[in-house]
């Protein structure tokens, strides 16, 4: 699910480099979250309206914005 989004805008081989790094951690409750880290607001501010809301692969995940870093985790 993760590798998903964090793959959202590189389905190609020849596909610009993302413009943020990805990493998967694990909190103290045990729960899997996605970090993805932007270099800029604005690069993560298109990176969720164009490639998050709405789309598939967010259903069933929350997500929160803290400065210029997105954490995506499963609701359940």
């Amino acid at each position: 699910h993760y590798a998903e989004i964090a793959d959202a805008t590189s389905e190609h081989a020849d596909a610009p480099r993302p413009p943020y790094t990805a990493q998967t951690i694990t909190n103290r409750h045990g729960k899997n979250v996605l970090r993805l880290r932007f270099e800029n607001f604005e690069e993560l501010e298109r990176f969720f309206m164009d490639e998050l809301i709405g789309s598939d692969a967010m259903k069933g995940s929350a997500s929160k914005v803290i400065g210029t870093t997105l954490l995506i985790w499963d609701r359940n």
